[in-house]
Parts: structure tokens; sequence; C-alpha cells
């Protein structure tokens, strides 16, 4: 009876727009629960937008700091790192880096027009040597202090040396090493940077011109193997003198000859 009396008094509160004393007592829980899930979505979008301030620097890179546009002398290792939302970061390669310029187009000493395909930089930049290069030079170093030479300095190879020479690929090795040593003594200002090797890929000529070499190539070729079996025409000539001269007396003798020859030809 005192438990159904108690339930209409319940009732009656509710009617009147009162809540039942022992809701008021779980109201604190249920505030705080909706404040810490509300606290989490807000800092789950916080740290997927734009803005994020959790950031990742990949394996063998470092990551470099700019807030308002200052470098800072804070650098840090692969892995999740957190960061303001107005500073900038960007990540630093610290093992060696491949770079490659493309269509270098140069002018021979003769005067034809032709193009590299590729020019591969292989470097690399110490992580103990990235803040004072980056002050100097800014994260894009790499662009400035040696893709930019490379193009510079192809020119000025090209216009010393003819079309036969840049069109052969031992002359080519020598041009790849002739720029190693050019943007060695040119990234001397960037103190760490180190250059380990150039590759030229590809020399590009006229069409007409590289026709004309390959019928060139050709004929000349063609004039080995020709004056190769004149010789060879010659000497089985001699031989069969020789036998007739000596009635086949010695043809044992002159076949050791012959095979002597053809060693001689193979090596």
């Amino acid at each position: 009876m005192a438990e159904q009396q108690e339930r209409q008094k319940e009732e009656e509160k509710l009617i009147g727009g009162q809540i039942p004393k022992r809701d008021q007592q779980q109201l604190p829980l249920i505030g705080f629960a909706i404040l810490l899930i509300l606290s989490f979505v807000g800092m789950a979008l916080f740290l997927t937008s734009g803005s994020a301030i959790l950031h990742q620097v990949p394996q063998d890179h470092v990551g470099a700091y700019w807030r308002g546009g200052a470098l800072m002398k804070t650098l840090t290792y692969p892995g999740s790192r957190v960061k303001l939302p107005w500073t900038e970061f960007r990540p630093i390669q610290v093992i060696a880096r491949f770079d490659a310029v493309r269509d270098v187009p140069c002018t021979t000493g003769d005067g034809v027009k032709i193009r590299f395909e590729k020019i591969e930089v292989v470097s690399r930049l110490p992580k103990e040597h990235v803040y004072e290069v980056l002050l100097e030079h800014g994260p894009d170093y790499y662009k400035t202090l040696m893709l930019a030479r490379v193009r510079h300095k192809v020119q000025e190879i090209c216009s010393v040396h003819p079309l036969k020479d840049l069109y052969l690929s031992k002359k080519l090795d020598s041009v790849g090493e002739e720029l190693k040593s050019d943007l060695k003594a040119h990234c001397s200002r960037a103190p760490g940077l180190q250059i380990w090797g150039v590759g030229v890929h590809d020399t590009i000529i006229p069409e007409s011109l590289e026709r004309a070499y390959k019928r060139l190539e050709e004929k000349r070729v063609k004039g080995l193997i020709e004056a190769e079996r004149q010789r060879m025409d010659e000497f089985q000539a001699e031989v069969r003198m020789h036998v007739e001269a000596e009635g086949g007396a010695n043809c044992t003798e002159s076949e050791e000859m012959y095979l002597e020859f053809e060693e001689d030809e193979d090596i």
C-alpha cells in the first residue's frame, strides 16, 4: 500500500513538471558522460582537420618546423608527432636521394641542338647538417643547388664539344664525371651536402642526323666484314699456292699455319 502511494506521488510530480528525486541524483553522471563524448568527438574532428596537430614523420626522414616563417632548431625523428596548428611541418630525407632533371636541351660546339633525356643526381644530406642547410637554402635546397645547376653546366659542356663526342656513350660517362665535380664544388656552400654521383642517359639528336649516323655505322660494319673476308681469301690463296709449290709435302705444316692464324683472329 505504501509503495503504491509513493508511485502515485511521483506521477503527480511528473504531471506538475517536477523531476523525481532518484533521477535528480543521476543528472550529474549523465551530464559528465555527454561532456566526455563531445570532447572525444571534438578532439577527433580537430586531429583530422586541415589544422591537425598530429602528424607523421616518415622513416629515413627528420621533421623540420617553421613557426611564423622562421625555421626552428627542433628536429623530430620518424614516428607520430604533435605540433601547434600554426606551425608548418616538412619531412626532410636524410638518406641517399635520387633526383632527375629531364629533357635538358643544349647546343654542341658545332652548332647542333640536342637534348639529354634524363640526368640523375644522387645526393645525401646527413641529419646533423639539416638545420644549417635549410636555414640558408630552404626545404627545396636540392632544386636550387643541384638541379638548376645541372641545366646551366650541361650547356657549358656541350658548347665545347662536337656532336660526335656527345653521341658516344664513353663521352657521356665523362660528362657525368664533369658534372659531378662541378656540383661538388658548387655545393660546398651547403656544408655537409654530399654528391655521390651523376648519370647521363640517352642523347637525343635530330632525326635526320640519327639516320645518317646509323647509315655510317652500317657502312663501317660492312666495310670491316668485307675487309676481313678479303684478308681470309688472300691467306687461303697463299696456303694453296704454298701447298702446290711443295707438292703436298708440307700440307700438314700449312694447315697448322692456317689454324694458328684463325686462333689469332679469335683473340
